[in-house]
């Protein structure tokens, strides 16, 4: 079993929204959840990407994945530590 299948997903849903209301629901979240947890953010905030970047560099945490639809973002994020 690969390192990915182990891994939890866990939703976070912060559409309507915005920072930096998506970003401390966010670093809640990863207090919550294991190391090696991954977070799933729905958020429709056109700053929330570059916003939430930031912060996991700051944090320690990382971004593994992300794509834009119809103006709504998903941003995957793993917890490091």
């Amino acid at each position: 079993m690969t390192d990915q299948e182990t891994q939890k997903i866990y939703l976070l849903d912060a559409t309507g929204k915005f920072c930096p209301t998506p970003i401390e629901e966010t670093a809640k979240k990863v207090e919550e959840i294991e190391v090696g947890g991954i977070i799933k953010l729905i958020s429709d905030d056109p700053e929330v990407f570059s916003e939430l970047s930031a912060w996991c560099k700051t944090n320690g945490h990382r971004v593994i994945g992300h794509y834009v639809q119809n103006y709504v973002y998903t941003i995957y994020v793993e917890k490091k530590h």
